[in-house]
């Protein structure tokens, strides 16, 4: 089971992905960085570089696609 990592800035969380979920995405895909900047799956670089096994992109709460199951678990707060 995998456990998504939600991180916190000024209020509002990203939910980060392993790079495996990044391949498993459609391009097309919206994804979020920690810093706040959205970048789109096939069309813009992507840097899958890891810390603690998550890239530095993923979901805002209201960009989660439908389906995707992700587990809460204690938000990395950025800054902490």
């Amino acid at each position: 089971m995998v456990e998504w990592v939600k991180v916190v800035e000024d209020g509002v969380g990203v939910w980060l992905i392993t790079p495996d979920q990044f391949e498993q995405l459609p391009d097309g895909t919206k994804l979020t960085s920690i810093v706040g900047d959205q970048v789109i799956k096939g069309r813009d670089q992507i840097d899958l570089e890891t810390r603690g096994g998550y890239i530095s992109f993923g979901f805002l709460e209201e960009d989660k696609p439908e389906g995707m199951v992700f587990y809460d678990s204690k938000p990395w707060v950025i800054g902490d």
